[in-house]
């Protein structure tokens, strides 16, 4: 108004680097000449763009990820512990909590469930008995004898039972570990 010009707001948008209510850009340029009376256009910053942070806990951490990056945030770092009262891969926490606000891209920490601890058993000695009964023992336990393989040649010894182990005795085995036994066979007759 003191140079004889006109003042026109033309938008306004989210500027993090501008703090809100100034100007961001204006048109015709800074020293442009102009005649008295023309309007100088100018846009105007609302500030940092501020979101609200979702409810994650209880979803699946993937599909977190993806609802992170749509709403305008993204993922921080993740923790993972076991949990007894959660599925694996389910959001337990996080940080900053739902309906907390972020700036656009801002990061949320998760903290996210492996699942139940899993069973730790102690491999025991099995040479000396019979395929038959070994087999089931490791089945009860949830165990997998994943290869059998039969040897000949074992003078003395019943047909079936376990004369070599893999992993030895006092091994430490998990739910879903695989167990290789050999066990004597009958000689061909040929």
């Amino acid at each position: 108004q003191n140079v004889g010009l006109l003042l026109e707001k033309s938008g306004e948008r989210m500027d993090a680097s501008i703090p809100e209510g100034m100007i961001v850009s204006q048109d015709p340029p800074e020293s442009s000449r102009l005649k008295r009376n023309r309007k100088v256009r100018v846009l105007v910053s609302l500030g940092k763009e501020v979101l609200r942070v979702p409810e994650l806990v209880g979803q699946p951490a993937r599909r977190a990820e993806i609802g992170l990056r749509q709403s305008g945030l993204k993922l921080g770092q993740i923790a993972y512990v076991t949990s007894s009262t959660s599925e694996a891969d389910r959001i337990l926490a996080q940080e900053p909590p739902p309906g907390s606000q972020r700036i656009r891209e801002g990061a949320v920490d998760l903290l996210v469930s492996r699942g139940d601890r899993p069973k730790v058993w102690v491999m025991p000695d099995v040479e000396g008995r019979d395929l038959t009964s070994v087999t089931r023992l490791f089945s009860r336990a949830g165990l997998r004898v994943t290869n059998v393989r039969r040897e000949t040649g074992t003078t003395g010894v019943p047909s079936a039972t376990v004369i070599q182990q893999a992993p030895p005795a006092g091994f430490p085995l998990r739910e879903g570990d695989s167990i290789s036994l050999t066990v004597s066979a009958e000689a061909e007759n040929g």
